[in-house]
């Protein structure tokens, strides 16, 4: 054996004349390369004797700090022969979590692996960065709202221990649908997204989980009645929320490839990457997408260049350019053209005669121009963290954006 661990619960004073003792004060003197001596850290100054680790409450279910795709709150029961019962300890991947009465212990263990608290986690926990991995902290799960045991009755606490003795003769399975398991090309991940689903995850399959789950909605007060058309729209929104990171973890994982992993892409590499990934409407374009075929118009050609708006009494308002002026019927018109040529359209322009029309128009265009910029930058900062790359990036996208 190359690895123990030594289990000590007395005091110091009553190990006089042991080598236990003599490693003890060693522990207290020595910092092992830390700051602090072993004793004196944060986790070891916190128990009774820095070094007892058999002391404490061991709980009745460990719960996970990081999640993924699957819900799987383990039970801790008591092992060992009789007089001698025992239980497992956790190390700082799980967390003891322990029913304020032995006799909810089990049910404990089912409530918290039931489908209304795999959905509530997701939004108690917080996600590594842009991908779909949850970590759950202390914090976290204190905040948790999770269903009250103590009101189950005797016969919902045996229905609870059936359902999750069943479930623990089985592998838990996924809470992602089967067709996000695998990886999905970019190209059919959007359309694929936007679809509702065609068929429940494999985990919210399972008759024992749906058992489970109609017990713990009539413990929190659904009437019999309304459970079957809750619990649907229960498993409708936890597919869905599971399948949000799925699709997180795809795109990142796309995002990684198409950097090659560093920052050896060029601005034109990363726009055109983001360009591929983009959903299938989101990009709109002036007239096309704004100007009815039937509305009167008027047709004008922007040059290149800075402009400002100019307005006098002897003139209409217009676009004053390097070389040239060009005048237009009114203000609301002229507005719209230079809002039209600061996001970088120029040559034939048409614009909407009604003043009321270039007004609604102008606020449409620099609503959708303001929310594309904010999504290009996002898009941009998760492939490059080099502020000039990404500020040549944005650039080429908003020109390529307009059709240019």
């Amino acid at each position: 054996m190359t690895r123990a661990v030594l289990l000590v619960n007395k005091q110091k004073k009553n190990l006089k004349g042991t080598l236990v003792l003599e490693y003890l004060n060693y522990g207290e003197r020595e910092t092992f390369g830390g700051d602090l001596p072993v004793a004196e850290r944060s986790t070891c100054a916190s128990r009774p004797l820095w070094y007892d680790l058999t002391g404490g409450l061991r709980g009745d279910v460990f719960w996970p700090i990081i999640h993924k795709y699957r819900h799987v709150v383990a039970a801790n029961p008591e092992y060992g022969s009789e007089g001698n019962k025992r239980k497992l300890i956790c190390n700082h991947n799980l967390f003891d979590i322990a029913a304020a009465d032995r006799k909810h212990a089990t049910g404990l263990a089912a409530v918290l692996n039931s489908t209304i608290v795999a959905f509530f986690k997701e939004f108690y926990g917080r996600h590594a960065g842009m991908e779909g991995t949850l970590k759950t902290e202390v914090v976290d799960v204190k905040m948790l709202p999770v269903p009250d045991v103590r009101l189950a009755s005797h016969s919902q606490l045996d229905e609870l221990k059936c359902a999750l003795e069943r479930m623990g003769e089985r592998e838990i399975d996924y809470f992602l649908e089967e067709e996000f398991l695998e990886m999905v090309p970019l190209k059919e991940l959007e359309k694929l997204a936007a679809a509702p689903p065609r068929k429940l995850p494999p985990e919210l399959r399972y008759s024992d989980r749906q058992d489970l789950d109609r017990v713990v909605l009539s413990i929190i007060g659904v009437p019999a009645p309304g459970i079957p058309a809750l619990l649907e729209r229960l498993y409708l929104e936890t597919t869905l929320v599971y399948r949000r990171g799925r699709v997180l973890d795809i795109r990142t994982a796309a995002n990684k490839r198409s950097t090659k992993k560093g920052n050896s892409a060029t601005p034109h590499e990363i726009a055109e990457s983001i360009m591929e990934t983009l959903p299938s409407g989101l990009l709109q374009l002036y007239p096309a997408d704004f100007l009815l075929d039937s509305e009167p118009a008027d047709h004008y050609s922007l040059p290149e260049g800075h402009a400002s708006l100019v307005e006098d009494m002897f003139h209409h308002p217009r676009l004053k350019f390097k070389g040239d002026d060009i005048e237009f019927r009114h203000r609301p018109q002229a507005e719209l053209a230079l809002a039209l040529h600061e996001s970088g359209l120029s040559g034939p322009l048409t614009l909407p005669v009604d003043p009321d029309r270039c007004l609604e128009i102008n606020g449409r265009w620099r609503t959708y121009r303001e929310g594309l910029t904010g999504r290009f930058q996002e898009e941009v900062a998760q492939r490059t963290p080099d502020e000039e790359k990404a500020g040549a990036a944005l650039k080429l996208l908003l020109r390529w954006s307009t059709g240019k």
